[in-house]
């Protein structure tokens, strides 16, 4: 099954947090990923170049703030299943 021609997968998993953030994170990775190719469709390279960070760490900025607090919706519903 080809993940990326439309097919729809579901996960379910228990007791393997380490599994789960990776799942959950690659999800996101895809997200971002259709979200730029969105942007650079309709905005063009220029809007597209804007969005990339030339600072390693400075990408992390956009998904939590200075405290550490989730910013982005989709990040905080994956994490919220975590246990504290």
């Amino acid at each position: 099954m080809n993940f990326y021609a439309g097919a729809s997968c579901l996960a379910i998993i228990e007791g393997n947090k380490k599994l789960a953030q990776a799942y959950a994170t690659h999800v996101l990775d895809v997200y971002d990923h259709f979200a730029w190719r969105y942007m650079l469709a309709t905005g063009g390279k220029k809007a597209a170049d804007q969005s990339l960070s030339k600072d390693p760490d400075e990408w992390q900025s956009k998904y939590f703030d200075d405290d550490g607090r989730i910013k982005v919706a989709q990040l905080r519903f994956f994490l919220s299943a975590l246990p504290s």
